[in-house]
């Protein structure tokens, strides 16, 4: 028999063996089993200046090799914590390039598509047009950026960017966004943005920093 002097030394040996051998469960998303068919996007516009109509298309392809993405999970049937882990554990990328000419490319990771992608019109008057995004991103928050890109030779170059709510496009019933509601709007034939100001103002965007096209 053990005395009882011992017993509560021997039970908290017993204890601390116990806690060393539990095992730490670290919970992991479901595994994604449903997909659809990953669609390109395209945005037509004169780009390079050139006088002639180029067309922008918006792929998802692998970090990795480079190769295009053919199906996504479907949010419809899938777990949103599912979705995300699938993006970041395949290291899929957002890629805007001119599908007929040779070019940079513009790369963003991980993205899930983009909420809308707009041709702006030659803005700064260089004779191209720039071209505006938002990303689809594989997080948990409501605040984004609108991205502003132009072709500098043969380089995209970011002229401007600008914070905004993805609530713009979740309260709304269009479909394909040519404008960014709240944030980017066209009012009496020109563009408007909307900063941490909460302040319309004019969008003026420079040119390429060499001056050329």
């Amino acid at each position: 028999m053990i005395p009882t002097d011992m017993r509560l030394p021997i039970i908290l040996i017993l204890l601390l063996a116990t806690a060393c051998t539990m095992r730490y469960v670290r919970f992991e998303a479901p595994l994604v089993t449903h997909f659809k068919e990953a669609k390109q996007v395209s945005l037509t516009g004169d780009f390079d200046g050139d006088g002639k109509a180029d067309t922008l298309i918006q792929q998802l392809r692998l970090m990795g090799d480079g190769s295009p993405v053919d199906s996504v999970p479907d949010p419809e049937r899938e777990e949103y914590d599912s979705i995300v882990k699938y993006y970041f554990d395949k290291e899929i990328a957002l890629t805007i390039a001119l599908s007929s000419k040779s070019g940079d490319t513009i790369l963003l990771s991980s993205a899930m598509g983009t909420y809308c992608l707009i041709n702006l019109g030659d803005n700064n008057a260089d004779g191209k047009d720039e071209v505006a995004l938002v990303p689809d991103l594989p997080d948990y928050s409501n605040l984004n950026t609108c991205h502003i890109y132009t072709l500098c030779g043969k380089h995209w170059t970011e002229l401007n960017s600008f914070g905004i709510n993805e609530g713009g496009f979740t309260f709304t019933s269009d479909t394909v966004f040519k404008t960014i509601p709240g944030y980017l709007e066209k009012r009496a034939g020109k563009w408007m943005y909307q900063d941490s100001t909460e302040t319309f103002r004019s969008l003026i965007l420079s040119r390429c920093p060499d001056s050329s096209h």
